[in-house]
């Protein structure tokens, strides 16, 4: 499984996500797990991509990550994880996210390499090289 992150400025829920996701013509599926509320993608064949809100804690990055992320100051943050089979599918849905909430995608922990609704299909070669 992959994982990406999205940081926006924008105050958006995974209610928001799921919303533009169906009007990209995904399926939606919100879950209430012991971490809390989870909204999972899909394709009408299989699953797609699982988000999660985490608000501004950013305790699972090192620092430097984490200092990027405080510079930017997002008022909303997702971690996105899915398969590498699914990458195309999900910068498809990513770039309708970007185009509607703006902000930028992080890969994994180091957010080094980052992706805005300009860039977001590099992410399938992105993916390849890990």
């Amino acid at each position: 499984m992959e994982d990406v992150f999205y940081f926006t400025k924008s105050e958006i829920r995974l209610e928001d996500i799921g919303a533009v996701a169906t009007a990209t013509g995904f399926f939606i599926d919100h879950r209430e797990r012991p971490s809390g509320l989870e909204l999972v993608v899909s394709t009408s064949e299989k699953l797609h991509s699982t988000w999660w809100s985490f608000g501004s804690e950013y305790s699972p990055f090192d620092p430097l990550p984490n200092a990027r992320i405080k510079t930017y100051q997002p008022v909303s943050s997702f971690m996105v994880t899915y398969s590498l089979t699914d990458t195309l599918d999900v910068a498809m849905l990513l770039e309708q996210v970007l185009m509607a909430y703006g902000g930028w995608i992080g890969l994994d922990d180091d957010m080094i390499t980052i992706f805005d609704s300009s860039n977001i299909y590099d992410l399938t070669a992105a993916s390849l090289n890990f």
